[in-house]
């Protein structure tokens, strides 16, 4: 049983650090894309506005995270307690309000971010025909998990405001979010595996520029990086045992990891 209080030394550091850096390098990052991409006369394509989007919607989500440990900094303790006597106050309602719109705006984040890879490819490459219809098979695979999953996450309660009135997860109104994010989760590291895996069999058909090949390097080592971290984030997020909520304080570190890298 959890205590009903929640722990009055607990402070949210880590997640005012990585917010505070992931807002930094996304917008130093966005910004020297588009500037190279302007001064060399590349153009801006798809990839470019994608990955745009991305990163606004990261940005957003960090200032809805600062904001929610600042109103509350014991907020992470209130998200996850399974006490039926704890009541909630009112700054735990109004953080809860605003990491469930940043829990929202996270599916935007991941979708854009691999559609813009998936954009990149195009691209980058001189592709055949086989491998741009693996292209559009994947998109509408990521089309699909974001949209699903935007849906599923508005409606896990129903009426709305019991995703934000207590942790529970009354099963009179919720569906259980404990499982909904393990398997969100496990089919979002699928999916960045068939991304990761698509220009293997092109890349090594190709010659390709030291410039391409430096570019296709990061991406595979950016892709791996984020399958890894993927993995990570959805086991220990898992709430073993009859929760019908996730653990959310032992995942916000490597959630901030995994929007950083639109």
């Amino acid at each position: 049983m959890t205590s009903t209080a929640p722990p009055e030394d607990e402070q949210p550091t880590s997640t005012i650090a990585i917010s505070g850096l992931v807002i930094a390098l996304a917008i130093l990052f966005v910004a020297l894309r588009f500037y190279i991409r302007i001064s060399t006369k590349a153009g801006l394509g798809w990839d470019d506005f994608l990955l745009l989007a991305a990163v606004a919607s990261t940005i957003l989500t960090a200032v809805l995270v600062l904001w929610a440990s600042a109103v509350n900094p014991h907020g992470n303790w209130v998200a996850e307690a399974i006490d039926p006597s704890y009541q909630f106050v009112a700054i735990d309602v109004f953080y809860s309000k605003l990491t469930f719109v940043a829990s929202v705006l996270y599916f935007t984040i991941a979708g854009s971010t691999k559609l813009s890879i998936l954009f990149m490819y195009n691209r980058i490459f001189s592709v055949n025909r086989q491998f741009r219809i693996q292209l559009y098979l994947a998109s509408f695979m990521v089309l699909g998990w974001w949209v699903g999953c935007t849906v599923a996450t508005l409606t896990n309660c129903i009426p709305l405001r019991y995703s934000w009135i207590n942790a529970l997860a009354d099963p009179r109104y919720c569906f259980n979010f404990n499982i909904y994010w393990m398997a969100a989760g496990a089919v979002e590291v699928v999916i960045d595996i068939v991304i990761l895996s698509l220009p293997v069999r092109v890349v090594l058909g190709l010659q390709l520029s030291r410039r391409n090949k430096a570019t296709v390097a990061m991406i595979f080592l950016l892709g791996g990086f984020v399958v890894v971290t993927g993995i990570i984030r959805t086991i220990l997020g898992y709430h073993r045992g009859h929760y019908r909520e996730p653990l959310y304080s032992p995942v916000e570190v490597w959630t901030m990891l995994l929007q950083s890298q639109g």
